[in-house]
């Protein structure tokens, strides 16, 4: 059992720091952050006054994002109200299961560190525009709100996700492989080979 553990000693690392990691989101997030704290009132907010921004700027809407007991981030269009931005939908948790994946999977902490920063800024800005996205569908096509909060922005995001995932697997950790570089072969589908050979 122990060569066992000896020869795959890279991946009993990664499953360990796994379930670190789980333990940290389950009793930090789910039993504590997960009910509204500061910083998730501060992130709520601030997506809240970048989709009333947008609306302002881009569709000559008088937009404001009001604080109500229930609703502390209802955001109104012309005087009717028309979303929620609520502490399930800032992104966080997107955020932590991403950044988790790149902290355990094995590359150097300077790489790793660039794209946590680059994964987490991207993901921000994909929710922001699901918020601005599911924003229109309320106020035009009111029957497919459902649908597309509960479903299809989730499936995107999470696709988004998986695709940082297996390009940190491909090309993250390889230092004689330049950002650049990586992206053109991943949008190319050349990766394929590579991650194949990986696994």
């Amino acid at each position: 059992m122990f060569t066992i553990l000896k020869d795959n000693k890279e991946k009993v690392q990664m499953l360990l720091s796994a379930v670190l990691l789980y333990c940290v989101w389950h009793f930090g997030y789910e039993m504590y952050l997960a009910k509204e704290t500061r910083f998730d009132w501060i992130l709520n907010r601030v997506l809240g006054m970048q989709t009333a921004t947008w609306f302002t700027v881009f569709g000559s809407y008088d937009a404001r994002v009001v604080n109500y007991s229930i609703y502390p981030h209802l955001m109104y269009l012309n005087g009717l109200p028309i979303i929620s931005i609520d502490t399930p939908c800032n992104g966080f948790p997107m955020m932590y299961l991403f950044l988790s994946f790149i902290v355990v999977y094995p590359g150097p902490w300077k790489r790793k560190l660039a794209f946590i920063l680059t994964g987490v800024a991207i993901i921000y800005t994909l929710n922001l525009f699901r918020i601005i996205a599911l924003s229109y569908i309320s106020i035009y096509m009111k029957d497919y709100f459902y649908f597309n909060h509960k479903y299809a922005f989730q499936i995107i995001v999470y696709t988004v996700i998986i695709l940082l995932w297996m390009y940190w697997i491909v090309y993250g950790r390889d230092r004689s492989i330049s950002w650049a570089k990586g992206f053109m072969d991943f949008i190319r589908f050349k990766f394929v080979s590579r991650l194949l050979q990986i696994i």
